[in-house]
């Protein structure tokens, strides 16, 4: 009841007001054109203007209720279409995920042009066609997303990658994958991917580089990439005993071993097979010392009867060393057959004849290989025991056809 009155009274205010300045303010406009002159008292064209503001809004609420059921009509079946196409990508993923390929691939392709995703329409669909064994099929897929989605999506690049490495096209890959790298240098997937195909190339020069990048962004696990660091060097170090020494100057080979080495980590290089390696490439180049030395110092670290066996064939250092050092490694691995074997061999080269059948013997007693059979046959013959050594020679033959 008080905000009745309390608006009655406002109303009777403002009428008071109103009243008064249509006494008080007798102003005119005046509206020429051409050579018509329309003349008008100033609250006259007040009312003028509100009449005509209220029929442009009575028309726009005549129009707006005979448009509203087109509109919402269209409107519900947009609603209804974009619902349809949202239907028929959760059934392609379902599909996809379930294994059904064919419907996945069909199904994504038809929903594209509606979908508020397209790109992810077609990437999924390129995968199914790839899972089909239709590569070719997937690449078309893929072109008709570039011109969808542009080609400078990192998504489509991948899945293009992805369907090249499962067509075992990993020359292919690497490139787009490469590409991949140099606009998203820290991407861990691409930089996965591109690992992947390198290694399946064999590309070992290549992965040599990757690998700062791939523990950067840490990729992989570190065991994992302390492992492909390993397969990496090896690759790389076997590349280099391959190649032929007279297509390359001594010096820039030795210059070339030695940088591969510098860029190895500390902690690989003290694997035992990138030693054995590494001291092959070191004869290779003519560094015969540093070859015997990086094998002694890593058999020291880490024993391996397999790496006194190679370090035993060095032609450094001279016999009486030789025999000297391993008779003192004997100390702490007397069981060694590798090492028996070894101090049987260096004996049989100087003419110890005594010391080597000894050494040989110890080694057939605790291990009966082919090889310590024929170097003990080999003594036996040089002491003059024929007999002997026509026994040794069969029973190594043996003890090869035994490990067949």
């Amino acid at each position: 009841m008080r905000k009745v009155i309390v608006l009655i009274a406002l109303a009777l205010v403002v009428g008071g007001l109103l009243f008064w300045s249509m006494g008080y303010a007798q102003g005119f406009i005046m509206i020429s054109v051409g050579n018509e002159v329309v003349q008008l008292s100033l609250w006259m064209a007040v009312v003028v203007l509100l009449a005509l503001w209220c029929v442009l809004r009575l028309v726009g609420w005549i129009f707006r209720s005979i448009t509203r059921p087109g509109v919402q009509l269209w409107k519900n079946r947009k609603q209804g279409r974009a619902e349809k196409s949202r239907r028929q990508v959760l059934q392609g993923l379902e599909s996809y995920y379930e294994g059904r390929w064919r419907d996945a691939k069909q199904g994504l392709i038809k929903s594209a042009p509606s979908s508020d995703a397209p790109a992810l329409n077609y990437l999924v669909a390129a995968e199914a066609a790839a899972e089909m064994g239709n590569d070719q099929e997937a690449e078309e897929i893929l072109t008709a997303a570039e011109k969808e989605i542009g080609g400078d999506s990192i998504a489509l690049s991948l899945a293009r990658a992805r369907v090249l490495m499962r067509g075992r096209d990993y020359g292919r890959a690497a490139a787009v994958l490469r590409d991949v790298q140099q606009r998203q240098p820290k991407h861990p997937y691409a930089l996965r991917l591109l690992k992947d195909a390198l290694v399946q190339q064999q590309d070992w020069e290549s992965l040599e580089k990757l690998l700062p990048d791939l523990r950067r962004t840490k990729a992989e696990p570190m065991d994992a990439l302390d492992a492909l660091e390993v397969s990496t060097r090896r690759g790389v170090l076997h590349n280099f005993l391959q190649v032929d020494s007279a297509e390359q100057p001594l010096a820039q080979r030795l210059e070339s071993l030695s940088r591969l080495w510098s860029n190895t980590p500390r902690t690989v290089r003290q694997n035992t097979e990138l030693v054995t390696l590494y001291s092959k490439a070191l004869e290779n180049v003519g560094e015969h010392k540093n070859a015997e030395t990086q094998l002694r110092q890593q058999i020291n670290r880490e024993w391996s009867g397999a790496l006194v066996l190679n370090w035993v064939e060095l032609e450094t250092p001279a016999l009486p060393k030789k025999l000297t050092i391993a008779e003192a490694w004997l100390r702490s691995h007397q069981d060694s057959p590798e090492l028996l074997l070894a101090l049987g061999r260096i004996c049989r080269r100087s003419e110890l004849w005594g010391k080597a059948k000894d050494y040989l013997e110890r080694a057939v007693k605790v291990d009966g290989s082919p090889q310590a059979y024929g170097e003990l046959a080999v003594v036996m013959e040089q002491l003059g025991e024929r007999g002997k050594s026509d026994e040794y020679y069969q029973a190594g033959l043996k003890s090869s056809l035994a490990l067949v």
